[in-house]
């Protein structure tokens, strides 16, 4: 694949980027019907933070659910906008059920198998 990269002109070669170190982080925060920040309850804190970060914040992954697969999880899509929690579960449950009736293996075929169950643990967390 070098061999061919050596072809493309320089102006159209994609970026190299290095994200060997890149790291994912995820956080839950609630807002209270004022818009003021709620302590989330200690049984709901997260327990697979780092893949969930991953799994968010890679979009090429969301872009399947949502283009190949029609699923409803465009409020989950740019977090940073605060979907509601009904907007969040309904996009959360239908990956979910993809997951667990549709494609058992998607998740750890494309992170692996550490990463990918870990993925799935979290949405179902």
């Amino acid at each position: 694949m070098e061999q061919v990269y050596k072809l493309v002109p320089i102006k159209d070669a994609p970026p190299q980027e290095d994200i060997s170190d890149e790291s994912f982080d995820f956080e839950i925060s609630l807002k209270d019907l004022a818009g003021n920040q709620v302590k989330l309850p200690s049984d709901l804190q997260l327990q697979h933070n780092v893949e969930l970060g991953r799994f968010f914040l890679l979009p090429h992954i969301l872009d399947i659910f949502l283009i190949n697969l029609e699923l409803p999880v465009l409020p989950i899509m740019n977090l940073a906008a605060d979907p509601t929690l009904d907007e969040s579960t309904i996009a959360i449950k239908a990956i979910i059920d993809y997951l667990v009736n549709k494609n058992p293996n998607m998740l750890t075929y494309r992170f692996g198998v550490r990463t990918g169950l870990a993925m799935q643990n979290g949405l179902d967390e």
